[in-house]
């Protein structure tokens, strides 16, 4: 006996050209969520999300706006956090 399938399109959706998430790297053993989302609020930055991956010296945070995340790219990469220089990236 023969089972033919039916042919299955399977759709998936175009992969992000830009994001509203940040990667916050070399974060200080004693940086928290908190001093995160005041070193990244400010004008025009509304923060959404803070994620500190506890034990990892790094982070996410998302804003409101693939600007504001951009923005913040271009404002605070480079500068000191809780006595580290922190390295920011589009994630």
């Amino acid at each position: 006996m023969l089972f033919i399938r039916p042919e299955v399109k399977i759709e998936r959706p175009p992969p992000p050209t830009e994001s509203d998430v940040v990667f916050c790297g070399n974060l200080n053993d004693e940086t928290t969520a908190e001093s995160m989302e005041a070193f990244f609020n400010g004008p025009g930055k509304a923060v959404t999300r803070v994620r500190r991956m506890e034990g990892r010296p790094f982070g996410f945070v998302e804003f409101s706006s693939m600007d504001a995340a951009a923005a913040a790219v271009d404002e605070l990469s480079g500068q000191e956090l809780d006595g580290n220089v922190v390295r920011i990236n589009l994630a």
